[in-house]
């Protein structure tokens, strides 16, 4: 169990990915639940703890981000605000990768590589 703190933290950040980032979704819920994210004061230390709360908070804004980028309905996912699905992202997947300390966000279709044994 965290330590109090800790669980209180990781309860609002699970209360701001419901709320703004849900099933449907709003770019002004979007931008809220990113405040909300960016402004969690992740305790320091490297305990197991503050590391999943630190990596929670990480994933927590890049999904919120993402879902900012992709402005249609797909899927699970609704956009209230754009409620239609784009034709020209149909087989596009949003890849978010970190190169050099950078975060690269790209559209592109998912290439699977057939490994046999």
């Amino acid at each position: 169990m965290p330590p109090e703190g800790t669980g209180r933290l990781i309860s609002r950040l699970q209360q701001s990915m419901s709320t703004g980032v849900g099933v449907v979704r709003t770019m002004q819920g979007l931008l809220n639940a990113l405040e909300q994210i960016q402004h969690t004061s992740v305790p320091a230390g490297i305990g197991h703890h503050a590391l999943t709360l630190r990596n929670m908070v990480q994933l927590a804004g890049q999904i919120a981000v993402s879902a900012l980028e992709r402005e249609e309905s797909r899927g699970g996912h609704i956009r209230d605000d754009f409620p239609e699905t784009d034709p020209l992202l149909d087989g596009q997947h949003q890849l978010v990768q970190r190169v050099d300390g950078s975060v690269i966000r790209s559209f592109g279709a998912l290439h699977h590589e057939v490994i046999s044994t």
